[in-house]
């Protein structure tokens, strides 16, 4: 009589890997959002991670990212504040892994990068340097068209 084969020992234990990290990650997310919505700057983190980041390359001014994502958290639109908070809900995982390359759900990421990478060196002195990245790239003020009327910094009078 052919008995029922029992299950590997090894499939029980990658199974309690899997659930470990679950949970692992469960915790961490938890975590991470409950320390999010209980500080007083949310997304002031969050920004100058992703400077980092992104212009890890350039040399930036520590008081100046702190000023730029200050403004920028008063200056986002409340989608942007939504992005930036669901960020800050994977901010561990976000230091070290490229999210958007990994999960690819997680495109909405590069997005967020992007337009606080390009507010970052609007509002900066890098242009008006000629994209000189041997400089330290000092924040100038928050950049906004209408209310900086002469303020493209790409703009050449000679």
């Amino acid at each position: 009589m052919n008995m029922p084969k029992r299950p590997s020992t090894a499939s029980c234990v990658s199974r309690r890997k899997f659930i470990c990290m679950v949970l692992v990650l469960l915790t961490c997310s938890i975590a991470g959002w409950w320390a999010f919505t209980v500080r007083k700057r949310d997304g002031m983190s969050i920004i100058i991670a992703v400077l980092r980041k992104r212009l890890g390359y350039l040399s930036l001014d520590d008081g100046g990212m702190k000023r730029f994502a200050d403004d920028y958290e008063r200056h986002a639109d409340p989608s942007t504040k939504r992005r930036l908070g669901r960020l800050g809900l994977i901010a561990p995982a976000y230091k070290v892994l490229d999210l958007a390359k990994v999960a690819p759900g997680m495109r909405w990421v590069t997005a967020v990068e992007d337009k606080i990478v390009c507010q970052f060196l609007l509002s900066s002195d890098f242009f008006m340097h000629d994209a000189n990245e041997t400089r330290i790239v000092h924040y100038i003020g928050y950049y906004d068209s209408y209310v900086r009327l002469c303020g493209n910094t790409l703009a050449r009078f000679h």
